[in-house]
C-alpha cells in the first residue's frame, strides 16, 4: 500500500515531482499481527487438536501477512521515472 506524496526532488528527472510515499500506518499493523499471534499462544493445545481446520489457517496466518509486512520497507520512489528518491533531499541551486 502506497500513497501519493508532495514534490520531492528527482536526481533522474532532476526537477520536482511526485513520489509514492510507505503507507503510514505499517508500525500499528505490525503491533496488532503480533498481539494477535501472542493472543492465540494460550489456545494452541486446541489448535493443535484441531489440526484439520486450525493448523492450515495459522499457517496461513504466518506466512501470508509476514510478506505483507515486508512491503513496508518499500522506498520513496518517483511516480515519473521510478527512481529511488532521497525524502530529505533538496533540489540543486542553480
Amino acid at each position: 500500500m502506497a500513497r501519493i506524496g508532495g514534490p520531492h526532488y528527482c536526481s533522474r528527472c532532476r526537477t520536482r515531482r511526485e513520489v509514492t510515499l510507505p503507507w503510514p500506518h505499517w508500525p500499528l499493523v505490525r503491533r496488532l499481527y503480533v498481539g494477535i499471534a501472542l493472543l492465540a499462544l494460550p489456545v494452541l493445545p486446541i489448535m493443535l487438536a484441531d489440526v484439520f481446520v486450525m493448523t492450515p489457517m495459522v499457517t496461513i496466518y504466518l506466512f501470508a501477512v509476514g510478506p505483507l509486512l515486508g512491503t513496508r520497507r518499500l522506498p520513496v520512489k518517483c511516480r515519473v521515472c521510478g527512481a529511488v528518491v532521497d525524502p530529505a533531499a533538496l533540489a540543486p541551486v542553480s
